[in-house]
């Protein structure tokens, strides 16, 4: 599995750490929002500062 962050890219191959990555983005894209929501949410955030 390729994962990216704020350190670069990175090669894991350890079914934990793999099976973790994959809770995580599942838990995220749970909360996920598109398009017009998504653009609301920025706009939102823009304004607080």
């Amino acid at each position: 599995m390729e994962v990216e962050g704020y350190r670069g890219c990175e090669t894991i191959t350890d079914p934990k750490r793999v099976g973790l990555f994959h809770r995580a983005f599942r838990l995220l894209q749970e909360s996920a929002v598109y398009g017009q929501d998504a653009r609301a949410v920025i706009t939102e955030a823009l304004h607080g500062w």
